[in-house]
């Protein structure tokens, strides 16, 4: 829209038809979003349990995180041990790992040390490779990925780094989220639907009233064209995977990259790259309307490709929820047990199942847990 310097602009929410997802422009506008975050937004320096983050680069790099540095001769990336030395900031990415016949590149026991040499680009998905064009536009040289950063079949490293995640998502710089990808091969960067089309703009008149008189005056134009016909991200391929529930509540900010739009979202706010903003409740732990049930109707009804992660995939939020500011503290107090809170323990049976749940891996979780 041709808004600029118009009197219209102050009443109107409406942008122009957002450019490609990695373009120049929308990665400007991405970057403006968290040089404001960066500037103004107080709740978004802390963690959900209302401790202060501290300086970006002051934070403690995950166990394992991928160094963007490229090597000089062959351009490819390699995966670094910190051992807890190392600080910095880092991006995390949120994605859906698919169908289990075709996951994401591992780390397995087998390429531990040939990650740690080198990983070459050929060797990465689209979505993987997205993500990291991503983390580089803003200026980062690290990005954790947990199918790389996670020892895959290495039981005790895959429980010790789980219980983690929590942790690493909370104080990421920036949280990717693929959040239309079904798989790692689809990427970030998805076409939008109107980008065939030939369509100007329609210019029509801004009227107001008039201070006292009530009278309408002519105060300038807007222009009226395409807005996408999406619901948030309430209907996002990746709100079906079941991780998601604790990397988005605990990751303080959000680039979810959909089929039409780019969502920015962080404790402040939520906004498209077309200017129109949004809200979901489950994310916006300011809000009054929250409670632990309703964190785990949502994530109950999520898909786990291994049942036994339900109640590991909670771990970390239910760490940090053990010291919720005040206000929150009668949703979450007592011990925590199967997914359930002592103090709401006979609130918490009142819950209905929906379909057959049962699985080898879960018979040590009691019948009253919704696990």
């Amino acid at each position: 829209m041709h808004l600029k310097g118009s009197p219209a602009a102050r009443a109107i929410a409406k942008r122009p038809l957002p450019c490609p997802s990695d373009s120049d422009a929308a990665f400007n506008w991405v970057k403006s979003e968290i040089r404001s975050c960066d500037r103004t937004h107080i709740p978004c320096r802390f963690s959900v349990d209302r401790q202060a983050i501290g300086h970006p680069d002051d934070q403690i790099l995950p166990t394992r995180i991928i160094d963007l540095t490229e090597n000089d001769i062959s351009g490819s990336l390699r995966l670094i041990e910190t051992h807890g030395q190392k600080r910095g900031r880092w991006a995390a990415l949120s994605h859906c790992w698919g169908d289990p016949k075709a996951s994401p590149l591992k780390t397995t026991s087998a390429t531990l040390a040939q990650h740690l040499e080198e990983i070459p680009l050929s060797a990465l998905p689209e979505t993987f490779l997205d993500a990291i064009r991503i983390t580089r536009k803003l200026g980062l040289r690290y990005i954790w990925i947990d199918s790389i950063c996670i020892v895959q079949d290495d039981e005790r490293d895959w429980l010790k780094e789980a219980s983690l995640m929590g942790n690493i998502y909370q104080r990421a710089y920036v949280t990717i989220a693929a959040s239309d990808s079904p798989n790692s091969l689809h990427g970030c960067f998805n076409r939008r639907w109107y980008s065939t089309l030939s369509l100007q703009s329609l210019e029509l008149p801004f009227y107001s009233c008039h201070g006292s008189t009530g009278a309408l005056r002519r105060r300038g134009t807007f222009a009226a064209s395409i807005e996408s016909d999406d619901t948030g991200l309430k209907d996002a391929v990746l709100q079906s995977r079941g991780w998601i529930t604790q990397e988005w509540i605990l990751s303080r900010r959000i680039i979810h990259y959909r089929q039409n739009h780019i969502f920015w979202c962080c404790r402040v706010h939520g906004v498209k790259d077309s200017g129109q903003e949004f809200e979901d409740v489950i994310y916006n732990w300011n809000m009054s309307g929250v409670s632990w049930n309703d964190v785990v109707e949502r994530h109950s009804d999520r898909a786990f490709t291994f049942a036994k992660d339900k109640l590991i995939s909670l771990d970390g939020l239910a760490t940090a929820l053990k010291h919720m500011v005040e206000r929150w503290r009668r949703h979450f107090h007592g011990e925590y047990r199967f997914g359930i809170w002592s103090e709401t323990l006979p609130n918490c049976l009142f819950w209905i199942p929906v379909g057959i749940h049962a699985d080898p891996h879960m018979a040590h979780v009691p019948t009253w847990s919704w696990a």
